[in-house]
């Protein structure tokens, strides 16, 4: 070591701590909001698309044509 160097420093001057690091979370449970959103998010869109299924997919039972109607011969239609 050189002498020069121990002289000069601060006596006062408390040394620096060494601080254990803090826990460290992972990614996905640090960023948990963003995550939430997303799910939300398709599960909303995977429910609104469950619904309009089942809203289109209804059986015909009964159709009903009403109007005037005027009598075409086979000789008319070509």
């Amino acid at each position: 070591m050189n002498v020069q160097k121990l002289f000069r420093r601060n006596r006062f001057k408390r040394p620096a701590k060494v601080e254990k690091p803090a826990r460290q979370w992972p990614l996905v449970l640090r960023e948990w909001r963003s995550y939430a959103r997303r799910t939300a998010l398709l599960a909303l869109i995977a429910g609104a698309l469950g619904a309009l299924t089942w809203a289109l997919d209804r059986p015909i039972h009964v159709i009903s044509m009403d109007g005037a109607f005027q009598r075409v011969s086979p000789g008319q239609i070509e």
